[in-house]
This record gives structure tokens, C-alpha cells and sequence, in this order.
């Protein structure tokens, strides 16, 4: 099941067509999440565009080898994945196959979360930021990294 969402992610896009008079494409970036200490767990995240007004975001996570009864915690963080950072979006936990999704609507400042001041797409795609994988609980060893936005090769 895992398998055909991934390939949904990765081939849907490919079959939508873009008129250039079409107002209703939202954009979207992919990137790769990296094995940690032979986790065996890999994956894919997406950031798409979901709202045309401002530009609104969502952030989608497909994990590759996660196993059905452990739980798998996710944040973005500010900084690289070679430096430590701080929790700027909490994310969704993930289900049962792998599967995280979260609207975007809000950032963490100043260590208080702050749902006036909204990232846009093209901030987030920007961002100086990296996302960790993390086994039973925000404390739990990291699983699988991804840097995004500004830190992404």
C-alpha cells in the first residue's frame, strides 16, 4: 500500500496537465529523506501549494520501511540537518502506513505558536529548515533526515 502511494505522489503530478491560462495549478517541491543509523526507514516529502489567497502550504510525508506498531514522530526544525535547531512546525503523526499530512497554518515564535503568522508556499520552499524522523516520541532517536528549502542539494 505504501509502495502505491508513493508512486501516486510521484506520478499524479506528471499526468495533470497546466493550461498557461489555468489560475488553479498550485505548485509543489519534493525531497528525500535519508536513512539514519540503519533504521531502514526512507521516505519522501512533499510541500505543496493548497491555497491560492496566501499562497497557503501543506507539508505530506510518505515513510518507506516503517513498521505498523511502532509510532514515528515528525517536526520541521530551523537550521540544516548537521546543526540542531529549533521546532518551528510540529507535524501530524503518522499513521499506521506511513503516512503524515499537515496544513500548515501557523509557526512556533518565540516558543509560543503563533496561528497569525501563517509560512506561505514559497517561504517554506525557502526555508532554512530540516525535518527529522523520530522513533516513539519526540525524544526518540532519529530514524530518517531531510533537509528542505534553502538547505536541500
Amino acid at each position: 500500500m505504501r509502495k502505491l502511494l508513493l508512486m501516486l505522489l510521484t506520478v499524479i503530478p506528471l499526468f495533470t496537465s497546466c493550461n498557461k491560462d489555468d489560475d488553479d495549478s498550485f505548485r509543489n517541491k519534493q525531497y528525500t529523506f535519508t536513512e539514519v543509523n540503519n533504521s531502514g526507514i526512507s521516505g519522501v516529502v512533499m510541500i505543496r501549494e493548497v491555497g491560492a489567497v496566501n499562497a497557503e502550504s501543506a507539508i505530506t510525508i510518505f515513510l518507506e520501511g516503517s513498521n505498523e506498531s511502532d509510532s514515528y514522530f515528525t517536526n520541521v526544525y530551523t537550521n540544516s540537518v548537521s546543526e540542531e535547531g529549533e521546532i518551528i512546525i510540529p507535524l501530524e503523526q503518522f499513521d499506521s502506513e506511513g503516512y503524515s499530512n499537515t496544513y500548515v497554518n501557523g509557526l512556533y515564535q518565540n516558543e509560543e505558536w503563533d496561528p497569525e503568522n501563517p509560512i506561505s508556499y514559497d517561504e517554506l520552499i525557502t526555508f532554512d529548515g530540516h525535518i527529522l524522523i523520530r522513533l516513539n516520541g519526540i525524544d526518540g532517536p532519529v530514524v530518517a533526515t531531510a533537509n528542505i528549502g534553502s538547505n536541500a542539494n
